[in-house]
């Protein structure tokens, strides 16, 4: 069962769907996007939301995401998939991530967090299926910004165009509408404190 799962979500991502298929880079250096998966692949009976609120690491973008209102995206029909920092990037922050949480930074940090946040239903495994034999893919974010994706011994890269790199860290949460993928950092440079 779970191979054809494997089989139907990677056929999805490979395949020309009506919201796209997956891009590969080829030998001639073209860019490659990964463009949104259509097919949702039920892992747990639980929403994404919950899985995200139930989660030890992911305990502060729990809170922002329902500060801002977008845990609702995760408690919907549709599928996404964030990449979600965990509690130690707010931690690293210091001054920077207690002040990204107080009340009047919620749209910034809203912002912030529609560049984790891909449509569809998007697994660690997904994107290592995309890297072979590519340097690299890409997908669109909610925040109309592009992910980059690259593999190297310890494992799989984000960057985006800012320049911020980040790197896939544990286990993804996976809901019965999206996932959650634990990453290293932030997609989105901030402002200082001001």
């Amino acid at each position: 069962m779970q191979a054809g799962r494997t089989a139907l979500r990677l056929a999805t991502l490979l395949g020309a769907v009506a919201l796209g298929g997956l891009g590969g880079c080829s030998d001639n250096d073209d860019e490659s996007t990964i463009e949104k998966p259509v097919m949702a692949v039920v892992h747990s009976r639980e929403t994404l939301a919950a899985e995200i609120a139930e989660a030890p690491q992911l305990q502060v973008l729990s809170d922002v995401l329902d500060d801002t209102g977008l845990m609702q995206l995760f408690n919907g029909v549709g599928s996404y998939t964030i990449f979600a920092p965990e509690d130690a990037v707010f931690v690293r922050l210091a001054d920077q991530g207690t002040w990204l949480r107080e009340p009047e930074q919620r749209p910034l940090i809203a912002a912030v967090l529609r560049d984790h946040i891909v449509p569809g239903y998007l697994t660690p495994d997904d994107i290592e299926a995309a890297l072979v034999d590519k340097d690299m893919v890409e997908i669109q974010t909610m925040g109309d910004r592009t992910l980059r994706f690259t593999r190297d011994p310890s494992g799989i890269l984000i960057s985006t165009e800012n320049g911020s790199v980040v790197r896939i860290s544990g286990a993804a949460k996976q809901g019965s509408n999206g996932v959650a993928i634990p990453v290293t950092g932030l997609l989105k440079t901030v402002p200082p404190v001001s």
